[in-house]
C-alpha cells in the first residue's frame, strides 16, 4: 500500500510539473490602442540576462495588425538581442519582416498570445537597464472599409445626379 501511494504522489509531482509554466514570464497586457512600455535595471553585480515578457493582441482590439517593437534606450548594456515566440515553451520561433537591431516589426499577427525574450550583458561595475515600447497598428476591419466605399459610391452618384 505504501509504494501505491508513493507511486502515486511522485506520478502527481511529474505531471503538475509537465503543466508549469517554464519560464517567469513578465505579462505586459493587451497591446492595442495604446502603446506598452516595458524596462528592466540590474545592479553591479549582473553579467548577463535574459527576460521573458508575454503580451496579448486582443480580438476586440485588432483583428490582424502589425507590431512593432522599439528599444529606445539603454545603459551601460553592450549586448541586447531579441527572440520572438508563439508558444509559451519558446520552440515556435516568428521573424520579423524588418529589424534593424533596436526595432522589429511583426505583419499578420492575428489575436493571441505573443512572448519575447531580451537578453544582454551588462558592461561596467554600475549595472545597466533598457527600456523600450511595444505597439500595434490596427488594420481596417472589412465591414468599415465597406461602409468607406459605400458612402464614396453616394456622394459619386449625387455629383452625377446634379451635372445631369
Amino acid at each position: 500500500m505504501k509504494k501505491v501511494a508513493l507511486l502515486t504522489i511522485g506520478l502527481l509531482m511529474v505531471c503538475n510539473c509537465a503543466f508549469a509554466v517554464p519560464y517567469p514570464f513578465d505579462d505586459l497586457g493587451v497591446v492595442g490602442v495604446e502603446d506598452i512600455e516595458f524596462s528592466k535595471t540590474y545592479g553591479p553585480s549582473t553579467t548577463s540576462f535574459t527576460d521573458y515578457y508575454q503580451f496579448t493582441i486582443d480580438k476586440s482590439d485588432l483583428t490582424t495588425g502589425v507590431a512593432a517593437l522599439n528599444v529606445l534606450k539603454r545603459k551601460n548594456i553592450s549586448i541586447l538581442e531579441f527572440s520572438f515566440f508563439t508558444d509559451q515553451a519558446l520552440t515556435n520561433g516568428i521573424d520579423p519582416y524588418e529589424a534593424d537591431g533596436t526595432s522589429y516589426f511583426f505583419k499578420d499577427m492575428p489575436a493571441s498570445t505573443y512572448y519575447f525574450t531580451v537578453a544582454g550583458k551588462v558592461k561596467g561595475t554600475e549595472g545597466g537597464s533598457y527600456y523600450g515600447m511595444l505597439s500595434a497598428t490596427p488594420v481596417p476591419v472589412p465591414a468599415a472599409a465597406l461602409l468607406l466605399g459605400a458612402g464614396l459610391l453616394g456622394i459619386v452618384g449625387i455629383r452625377r445626379k446634379q451635372t445631369v
